[in-house]
């Protein structure tokens, strides 16, 4: 999650992981599945991926190291490895750390200054990115909205957290929690489109179509 933001943050697009499911489940492949490196280049191909990133992480007590080889898939080339270590206190500003690595080494030309990129999320606790990914994959919609609502109350700027929830409570078709959370998001944040897009979906479905109309507008 951390790596999608940060490299679609420098201009790349990357493959969420509704993506990565569609493929598991073209190629007939379980979606529990850890792909092996001939796997993820089969998955890549499918989803017409230009690099994948695979990595791995150990965890001792409470260190964690993190490495990380990016292929290209044209070539079949393989980078070297890029490594980041921390504690998990320091989890967020060393997977950002990662993920600068990462991108220099698609496109050493980047421009932006490494410590203004790691500086993305550098304040959300660790907690409430935990609850956050949990949130993302909960089996039950129950499950993700309390672990998203847990992730928005930890940090009531982590916007991430609080368009999962919005679009969590839309998916349940509880569209006035919908709404009122999605509305929250700061109109100049880079979610904010998205964010109104079913902002203006929930207030149609509750009749409000006024509102929704200026949704649709702006």
């Amino acid at each position: 999650e951390v790596l999608n933001r940060r490299l679609n943050s420098a201009g790349f697009l990357t493959i969420t992981r509704g993506d990565r499911l569609y493929a598991f489940d073209h190629l007939g492949l379980p979606l529990t599945l850890e792909p092996s490196r001939a796997t993820a280049i089969r998955i890549a191909q499918t989803l017409d991926a230009d690099y994948v990133v695979f990595g791995h992480y150990t965890l001792t007590d409470n260190a964690i190291q993190a490495t990380a080889e990016v292929l290209d898939v044209t070539s079949l080339r393989l980078g070297n490895a890029l490594d980041a270590q921390g504690d998990m206190a320091q989890l967020l500003p060393m997977i950002n750390g990662l993920a600068w690595q990462v991108t220099r080494q698609i496109d050493p030309a980047y421009g932006v200054e490494e410590s203004t990129f790691e500086a993305a999320d550098r304040s959300v606790p660790p907690e409430a990115f935990q609850n956050y990914i949990q949130g993302l994959t909960a089996d039950s919609s129950d499950k993700q909205i309390a672990h998203l609502k847990d992730a928005v109350r930890l940090d009531e700027n982590f916007n991430p957290a609080r368009l999962a929830l919005g679009r969590a409570y839309f998916a349940n078709q509880d569209y006035d929690e919908a709404a009122a959370t999605l509305g929250a998001l700061p109109k100049d944040n880079a979610d904010a489109l998205e964010a109104d897009f079913y902002r203006g979906l929930a207030l149609f479905y509750r009749g409000n179509y006024r509102d929704a109309e200026d949704r649709a507008e702006e």
